[in-house]
């Protein structure tokens, strides 16, 4: 109710928009549920069905990933929850086109990574895809897949953006790779709110970035071994919940703040 009374900046609106972020996944946001199905049978869940669909035929095979010793895990979980690697929750991981790309709105929309703001994608500023050398379908975006910003600026790769969909079919730039999470299993929500969190860009990206000429890059190898802090499937869900409501609330008093420059601007 009184956070415009102590927010007048919006630096400190982002400020207090990273902190809910990070006592989100560490599990401070909402209570756990004793109830709640632990995440170790949730982990046993994702790997039955990624072997149901490597039988199939429909995925490869997973490299193995080196488990998570106690000694490396970055904080301490609440109960029910595990740590886990990027690589076990997502059933591919995909290079986006390198195809050049042109002004023509009738073509196939490529998402860049200026596509990626606040967690988000948006679909603005687009350029568009004439497919000349079969990269569609197999490119094209599927609401909830994730965009892992792997080349730019140090401060900037690593951005990650969650698509919601969008009318027409939508591809993507080279630059950035695709994550398609264990769907029903792992919420992208929350893995997308996590890769945007402080914890993560301090112990997972800055630590790997590899710099060239004035760019940072970092791999899928890498992405895939990215550690997680996994809640109860349940649980997931309630911070995400959480976090959306808190967010609008950050919103508003973006909204408030500039609503109130204008009027002093006028006054003035």
């Amino acid at each position: 109710t009184h956070f415009d009374l102590l927010l007048d900046r919006p630096e400190a609106v982002d400020a207090l928009e990273q902190t809910i972020l990070q006592l989100a996944v560490r599990g401070l946001l909402v209570p756990q549920d004793p109830q709640d199905e632990p995440a170790s049978e949730l982990l046993k869940k994702i790997r039955a069905e990624k072997d149901k669909l490597i039988a199939a035929g429909k995925i490869k095979r997973d490299k193995t990933l080196p488990p998570i010793e106690e000694a490396e895990q970055p904080f301490a979980l609440p109960q029910g929850w595990e740590w886990v690697r990027m690589g076990l929750l997502g059933k591919a991981f995909d290079y986006g086109t390198s195809q050049k790309s042109v002004d023509d709105s009738s073509a196939v929309p490529v998402l860049r990574m200026g596509n990626i703001q606040n967690g988000r994608v948006v679909m603005n500023n687009l350029k568009y895809l004439v497919d000349r050398e079969g990269d569609l379908p197999g490119l094209l975006l599927k609401k909830d897949d994730l965009l892992f910003n792997r080349t730019n600026s140090y401060e900037l790769v690593g951005k990650t953006g969650l698509f919601e969909g969008f009318h027409r079919d939508v591809t993507f730039a080279s630059y950035l790779i695709r994550v398609k999470l264990m769907k029903g299993l792992v919420s992208p929500q929350y893995v997308d709110m996590y890769m945007n969190s402080r914890d993560c860009r301090v112990n997972e990206i800055e630590p790997d970035l590899t710099q060239q000429t004035g760019q940072a890059n970092y791999n899928g190898t890498k992405l895939k071994s990215i550690r997680i802090p996994l809640p109860p499937v349940a649980e997931q869900s309630r911070i995400v919940t959480r976090v959306a409501q808190l967010r609008r609330l950050c919103a508003d008093l973006r909204q408030r703040m500039s609503a109130s420059q204008a009027t002093q601007a006028q006054l003035a």
